[in-house]
């Protein structure tokens, strides 16, 4: 059986800390501190908006948003396409269909490429949605009429990954808002739905 720590233990181990801190403050003296930085958060922030920002200068330096971002423009660019769907809303009268929901895109960017190790290990800077290159998506029988264009949400954004000095990926958001023009007197009438 283990005993107990004693009283005696305990305290002297509070008074061993206390020593260790008051001597190790005691090496640092005022007149060495920077009086405009007193917290590590501001200092730690001050770093990664400067890597961030230093970052971004240096990918967009060069990015032309209208070009696709292959080095070799006779490649396809294959790009991954998820779509939630937030809400669905049916208009009989109108015949149309509401779709309200988010588009999540990933491509391989060959453009937007950094060397974590250059700018303090950043891997992933955010950019906003009409500064980089977007695949156009069109749909065929809109509301709006054949082939409309997708509109971009101003609070549309895309995360730049890097995964080493040549591998660049682009995360894009789109929030939309769809509408189709479903041909209704085709359907019939729609049987009722049992939930159970």
């Amino acid at each position: 059986m283990v005993a107990a720590p004693t009283v005696v233990t305990w305290g002297a181990l509070i008074a061993t800390f206390f020593l260790l801190v008051s001597a190790r403050t005691e090496e640092v003296s005022i007149a060495d501190l920077d009086d405009s930085i007193t917290d590590a958060e501001t200092i730690a922030n001050r770093t990664y908006v400067d890597e961030q920002t230093e970052l971004q200068r240096r990918i967009f330096r060069n990015y032309i948003r209208r070009m696709r971002p292959v080095k070799n423009q006779s490649l396809p660019i294959e790009i991954m396409v998820h779509i939630y769907v937030m809400h669905l809303s049916v208009n009989q009268q109108e015949q149309t269909i509401t779709i309200n929901g988010h588009i999540y895109m990933t491509w391989r960017d060959e453009m937007a490429v950094w060397d974590p190790a250059e700018f303090n290990g950043v891997r992933m800077t955010m950019a906003k949605q009409w500064e980089v290159w977007t695949p156009d998506i069109r749909i065929a029988n809109s509301v709006a009429g054949v082939n409309q264009y997708f509109e971009i949400s101003k609070r549309s954004h895309a995360s730049l990954l890097s995964n080493g000095p040549s591998v660049g990926y682009m995360k894009s958001t789109r929030f939309n808002l769809l509408r189709l023009p479903p041909n209704f007197d085709s359907l019939g009438p729609v049987p009722p739905v049992e939930l159970s």
